[in-house]
């Protein structure tokens, strides 16, 4: 009996510290913020500068995709649109992990894409289209480059949107095999 509650006792004080380590290593506890606290108040960070790390689960179109958490249940997910005028990386393919740094907005439904679109405007940034064109891409993504005419399918319209300024705040993370 006392060898199994010796037991019992050292399991739970080895799940409890690997708890407190795992706790230790997430974004919110380094400062930062994580998908599931973006996406339960978004009005706390909205003009702010945020990093998440998450996993492409759906390539919008070629300035667009969605991040999310990458599980089955309660999945907060975000839209990443990317202003930078520069390509994605290579490696954004569904199911490849990120971290994103950007700039929070609203959803698209509250009028988020319409401030980054006037932001850009006025800035004098709002290009045409993306730096360099791929007819294949064209071939496959047939949607325009340009933001304002940017097609949002209507199921990502309640989404918060975080802007990927540059290419380099895109960086990719390896999953150790």
């Amino acid at each position: 009996m006392k060898k199994t509650l010796l037991i019992a006792a050292l399991a739970l004080v080895m799940i409890l510290s690997s708890a407190v380590a795992a706790q230790e290593a997430t974004p919110e506890a380094q400062g930062g913020v994580d998908l599931e606290g973006l996406t339960g108040d978004p009005s706390l960070y909205v003009g702010q500068m945020v990093s998440l790390e998450g996993v492409v689960e759906d390539l919008v179109n070629v300035r667009a995709f969605v991040l999310g958490e990458g599980v089955a249940i309660d999945n907060d997910q975000v839209l990443v649109i990317n202003t930078s005028g520069e390509e994605f990386d290579i490696r954004v393919t569904d199911g490849s992990r990120f971290v994103v740094t950007g700039t929070v907005y609203p959803t698209f439904a509250d009028g988020g894409l319409t401030q980054i679109i006037a932001r850009l405007a006025e800035s004098g940034d709002l290009g045409e289209t993306m730096a360099t064109e791929d007819p294949m891409m064209d071939a496959m993504l047939p949607r325009s480059t340009n933001l304002a005419e940017m097609l949002i399918p209507d199921t990502l319209f309640d989404y918060t949107i975080v802007e990927l300024a540059s290419a380099d705040d895109l960086q990719f993370v390896q999953i150790p095999e």
